[in-house]
């Protein structure tokens, strides 16, 4: 009978490249397995990055939360996330200046000459706007926005709610795939941005 080398034989093993892959749900996209070198019969399996894998695997991103994101035109793995209004009260959105806020989840500016305001998503929402003060920077996460839920904004009187100059909305699904930039009317740069947060930190400039 033939020896088998033990050693030999687990070097073999070790020397194996470990593949992290998830089985996926094709009709809904929904992640039902994640795991290292999966196999399957069918093609609803596909590679995915080690540390998306392990963030699943340890319980830090919930498996029910995530979906393949099919939109940018890759497979990816993504959270499902959901918003709903942290309450129903006007907030003034304060200036970045005057801000105690590390890394806001949106930012606005104000253009007074061009009578515009660009919004943009905090970069750890995978959005575009970086805080250049913030100590540290999440990792940005990919994240599919469910529904159409509406960001509300006023531009109004400064420090006063009741005088409105003008108001616009767009979802947040819309701001997930870049700046959205609005047309406005601002009589003076002397006014105010208001919204009902559905974030916890604004934070706004006015040029």
């Amino acid at each position: 009978m033939e020896e088998i080398d033990l050693l030999k034989l687990w070097e073999d093993i070790e020397d194996i490249p470990v593949q992290y892959r998830a089985v996926y749900d094709p009709e809904t996209l929904r992640v039902v397995k994640v795991g290292p070198n999966i196999t399957s019969e069918n093609d609803d399996i596909i590679d995915i990055e080690e540390d998306i894998a392990v963030r699943i695997l340890e319980g830090e991103v919930r498996i029910n939360n995530c979906f393949l994101d099919i939109d940018s035109g890759k497979l990816e793995i993504a959270e499902n996330h959901s918003l709903n209004k942290i309450d129903d009260v006007l907030h003034r959105i304060p200036k970045t200046f005057w801000s105690d806020y590390e890394n806001a989840d949106v930012y606005a500016t104000i253009n007074i000459e061009k009578r515009s305001v660009e919004v943009m998503l905090g970069y750890q929402w995978g959005g575009n706007y970086v805080d250049e003060k913030a100590t540290s920077i999440a990792k940005p996460r990919k994240i599919f926005w469910q529904g159409e839920t509406e960001m509300e904004f006023l531009v109004t009187e400064l420090n006063d709610p009741n005088i409105i100059y003008d108001k616009f909305s767009f979802s947040v699904k819309e701001l997930s795939k870049g700046n959205v930039i609005q047309k406005i009317n601002v009589p003076h740069k002397d006014i105010s941005l208001y919204t009902r947060r559905l974030f916890k930190k604004y934070t706004m400039d006015i040029l």
